[in-house]
């Protein structure tokens, strides 16, 4: 067997290799891991910035996305324009419709009430008039219909629900429907008129 021996300049530049080598190798290592996250990471944070699309909708709008029409009548259940399309000095052109508005239920009473106020009895003629409308939309989205009841003077609403608001004389109810949707509206008015009073007795 051969044996090999080296000297002092051959085995130093013999470590001097070995130390390229490693080095070398590890700088390569290095460069790998990063370039890879040079590459992957701007590609990460668009991905994570990204707005999520809308989902895409094909076909005409759902009935609750669609703008509330309103419809308007009067005490008689007689379609009316809108207040936008009113001309003050002209006839409002009414129109009747039992598709859409017709009255039920069109009540009227009278009775005496009796109530005690400091040493008297007061006794009181008390009148009501009820109606119901029957109120349906005959559209293809939502309606708000707008019923505009006239309270003749001294009488007053005694009905729930409330009218949402006043016009003067003019009682203002809202009520919502869904298309093809048929909604009740119950209305009732009450007068008291004052008969007599009597004393007393302690």
């Amino acid at each position: 067997m051969r044996r090999i021996h080296w000297n002092g300049q051959s085995r130093q530049k013999a470590e001097w290799y070995d130390v390229a080598m490693i080095s070398a190798k590890a700088f390569s290592v290095l460069l790998l891991f990063v370039t890879v996250a040079v590459v992957s990471s701007p590609t990460q944070q668009t991905q994570e910035n990204e707005p999520v699309p809308a989902p895409f909708h094909v076909g005409p709008l759902p009935p609750e996305s669609m703008p509330a029409v309103e419809i308007h009548v009067n005490r008689s259940c007689l379609i009316m324009p809108n207040p936008a399309d009113r001309v003050p000095a002209l006839d409002l052109q009414l129109r009747h419709d039992e598709a859409v508005c017709h009255l039920e239920s069109q009540l009227s009473s009278q009775h005496r009430e009796e109530m005690v106020v400091g040493a008297q009895l007061l006794i009181s003629n008390v009148q009501i008039r009820e109606q119901e409308y029957v109120l349906q939309n005959v559209t293809q989205q939502p309606a708000v219909f707008v019923v505009e009841h006239r309270v003749p003077e001294k009488w007053r609403i005694d009905s729930d629900p409330e009218p949402a608001s006043y016009e003067g004389p003019i009682a203002l109810f809202r009520v919502h429907a869904d298309p093809g949707q048929i909604v009740r509206l119950h209305v009732g008015m009450r007068h008291v008129s004052h008969q007599s009073a009597r004393r007393i007795r302690g």
